[in-house]
Order: C-alpha cells, then structure tokens, then sequence
C-alpha cells in the first residue's frame, strides 16, 4: 500500500511499492494510464500574445512614436506629403520587423524539435531512450555522466567508483578498468600506463619477467600504430590470489603484460574540406585532444590541419610551462598539437588565446569539455553530446557535420557585417532623418521657420533617408537568410 511518509525517508524496497513499480520498469499498458492520469513530463507554456498585438508593438514603441510625432508636425506645418512619407515608413518598418521576428520564433520551435530532450528508463526489463516528456511516475531513469536530472526522483542505486590511474581517453573521462573474471583481472587503458602497472609480460605462450628491451619494444609497437592514426590500449591481467576487498588501485599492480590492440577510427571525409574552408577564411585551427600525441599527429596531417612534422604538446608539458612559456608556443600558427591534455588544460589553453588578444571558438561534446566551452567566445557543441556540453556552448551543431561549423562562422561573418551595414543607416535614419522631416534643422545650421519648412528640400532629404536606411535595413535582414551552406 502507498506510503504518505516523505520519498526519501524510504527504503529502496519501499520507494518501489509506494510507486506501484519494480527495477524493471513499467509495462506499456500501466504507461499509458499513468500518462492519462498524471499527463506529460513537461511545463505549460506560457501564454503567448495574439498576432495582432505583437504587430501593434512595432507601431508603438519609442522610435515609432517619434516618427508619428515627425509626421504629425509636417502635415501642421503644411507639408502633408513629407508627412505621409514619414508615417509610410512607419508601416513599412512595422511589417519587415514583425515577420522577422515571426520567423526567427518559428526557427526556434523548430530548432527545439530538432534537438528534444531524452532520457534513458527502463521498462519491460529493458533499457529504453525516450523523450523526457514521456517520463511518468514510477519510470526508473539511468543516469550517466553529463545528463540532466529530466525529472523529480529519488537515487535508489549506483553503481561506478572513482579509483585508478585517471587520464583523458578520446575527450572523455576514462581509468584503466578492471574486469573481474574467476581468479582472473583483466585490465584495459593507455599503453604506456599499462605498461608502467606490469612487471611481467606473455610471451610465446609463457610469462616471463618485463625486460627493458621488452618496454621498449612494446613502447615501439605502439608508437608505430599510432603514428598510423590507430588509436591503441594496453592489456594487461593478473591472478586473483589475494583477498576481494583490495581496491582497484591495488589490483592494478604487479600485472602481466598481455598486449595491444588496436583500433582505427578515420575521420570523416568532410572534415578536411571543412579544415580547408577554415584556413581559406583566416581562421587558425588548434587540436586539442586526449589522445596519444602521434595519434593526434596522423590524424592532423590526414585532415590538413598540419603538414609535416608537427609541435606536439603534451599535457605532462603543459603543466610545467609559465604563462610566458605558453605565449611563446602559441605564436606559432601551424602545426601545433596538444594531446593528452585534462580539462582544466583545455579551460587554461582557452583562457591563454584570449589573453592574446584572439577571438576563441571552441567545439565539444563532452562533460569535460564544458569549461572550455563556457569560457570560449564562441562554444560549439555537437548536438549528439551531453546536456552539460549543449547547455554550455553558444551555438549546437544539430547535425553533427563538421561542415556546419565553418557555415555557422560564415553566418556569423555575415551577420556582424549586415549589422555594421544596419548601425550606419540607423544612426542616419535616427539622428539625421527625424530631425529633417520634422523640420528640426537647427544642429546643421538650418532654422526652419514656419515660412521657409513647406518647400525647404532638407525635409525632403530627411524623409528619403528614413525611407532608404528602412529599405536598406530589411535588405540585409533578407539577405542574411539567403546564405546558403554551399555559397
């Protein structure tokens, strides 16, 4: 029977009797009751205002009100026809302002439904990704690092410990790993730091002690894969003779060297024709990484970001260079790499180019990198990543196409210089034209007196402008939305 006593007040057990469920999840039937009886996961959205008024803003807000009051005062001083030109500007404005504020809402609902919020719950015994909304009470929700509590629960179990060697492994959070199998551990991670865990190695079938000779060849072994581009970890294993309550740290000594395995993952065809559009457009390309450094490097010279030999920087290295130091790597324009590198070196990398004056865009997708995100001019999150990563960044790339990163540049390009265009006609139009057509004409040295203001061209000049700084400023909110991904 449902408990009233407060949820985290209960045990486990009870947590799933009080919500009618079980570990394994609800069926779909109960689901679709408790979705009629307790209705979606989701907020209401607020009222919106009708169409109608949102127009009537553009009609009454400060400027357009000065425009009314402008037009008004030709028609008194016998200059209707400066007077409708000046209140036809109104209209204008008004109608190019409302759609496109019309439509930069329709984009952003779209956008939203681009990118729905998920949730990972069991039901019927197994593990499920939904959308949040569709969450109802009992639903048992899987946690991962990065994701958004989507809704109100209660921790029942978890599972993970913080222990071992902690290193970056592909931009993500990673630890050399033990698996436990009868009288056996397995461990998986960096080589090297494998490597440096092992006092033994397998070899032809027998285990014999690590020799010098033998690390360095090991060492040798993965450096020729990853100069390839091959991404590799270490695997190692030990017999499970002591007690189960040592800890991973101390399971992962004294271990028997196994081998390497090796994995290829090449970067995606675009990336290089996107690197390429980067540099054709003045932007200098860094990589940060946590991969192995001669991974990196084969990576970078099979995209063109370097040619040649690059300047690896390692993590190790970074934190024991002085700011002056790493000013002096950074001048360097090409061929530089920092892999290996923990998320705090990325936030402190960052932190270093703008202090240099440079203006830094960042992409990511993981919960180590949101720092850098953060602190970036411009975070550019892919839209297959964590919450913390999309919530973080300025812009998310819905596609995850690396193409779209130097679109969004161009499109950012383009929009600072129509907004240049846009601030030069609204100056003219705000303090030039207003003034003119009111036949407020004293700041040029002009007295426009009742006698003189009917046929004075100036109040002319002052209307065309207005009309042609509103044409100009709609021109170029247009064009910005002519930008096409392959222009």
């Amino acid at each position: 029977m449902p408990s009233h006593a407060p949820i985290w007040t209960l045990s486990t057990p009870q947590v799933y009797e009080n919500l009618s469920t079980s570990a394994q999840g609800l069926s779909e039937a109960e689901i679709a009751v408790r979705i009629k009886q307790h209705g979606f996961n989701e907020l209401p959205e607020p009222a919106k205002r009708s169409l109608l008024l949102r127009f009537t803003d553009q009609l009454t807000h400060f400027m357009a009100l000065l425009l009314w009051v402008a037009g008004g005062l030709a028609f008194v001083s016998g200059t209707p026809e400066v007077g409708w030109a000046v209140w036809a500007v109104i209209w204008i404005n008004a109608g190019f302002s409302f759609w496109q504020e019309f439509q930069a809402e329709q984009a952003l609902t779209a956008l939203n439904k681009m990118l729905p919020a998920k949730a990972q719950v069991y039901r019927n015994g197994t593990l499920q990704s939904i959308l949040v909304r569709e969450i109802v009470p009992g639903d048992p929700i899987q946690l991962e690092e990065g994701d958004r509590i989507p809704a109100d629960a209660r921790l029942v179990s978890r599972t993970g410990e913080d222990s071992g060697l902690g290193f970056e492994l592909d931009g993500q959070s990673a630890k050399l790993k033990p698996l436990t199998a009868p009288n056996l551990i397995v461990t998986k991670g960096s080589p090297l730091d494998v490597l440096n865990c092992c006092q033994q190695i397998l070899k032809d079938g027998k285990i014999v002690e690590l020799s010098a000779a033998a690390r360095a060849e090991v060492t040798a072994t993965n450096d020729r894969f990853a100069s390839r581009g091959y991404r590799v970890l270490g695997v190692a294993a030990r017999e499970q003779t002591e007690q189960p309550s040592q800890t991973d740290k101390e399971l992962e000594q004294n271990l028997i060297f196994l081998g390497l395995v090796a994995m290829i993952d090449p970067p995606r065809v675009e990336v290089a024709d996107a690197i390429a559009k980067c540099h054709q457009a003045g932007i200098h390309v860094t990589m940060v990484t946590g991969d192995y450094g001669l991974t990196a490097e084969a990576i970078a010279q099979q995209i063109g970001l370097v040619e040649g030999k690059a300047r690896i920087v390692t993590g190790e290295e970074m934190s024991h260079l002085s700011d002056a130091q790493l000013a002096q790597i950074l001048h360097q324009k090409s061929g530089l790499i920092f892999a290996r590198f923990q998320p705090e070196q990325k936030l402190q990398l960052v932190q270093a180019y703008i202090k240099m004056g440079h203006i830094v865009a960042v992409t990511g997708d993981g919960v180590n990198d949101a720092p850098a995100l953060t602190e970036a001019d411009l975070g550019l999150a892919i839209g297959a990543g964590t919450n913390v990563a999309i919530e973080s960044a300025d812009l998310v790339l819905v596609k995850s196409d690396p193409i779209d990163a130097t679109y969004a540049l161009k499109l950012a390009k383009a929009t600072y210089s129509k907004m240049t265009q846009n601030l030069f006609w609204a100056t003219g139009y705000n303090v030039i034209g207003i003034p003119l057509a009111a036949g407020v004409a004293a700041p040029f040295g002009i007295l426009l007196t009742p006698a003189n203001a009917q046929a004075h061209p100036l109040r002319v000049v002052g209307a065309i402008l207005m009309s042609v700084s509103t044409v100009v400023v709609s021109i170029n909110a247009m064009l910005l939305r002519r930008i096409k991904l392959t222009d």
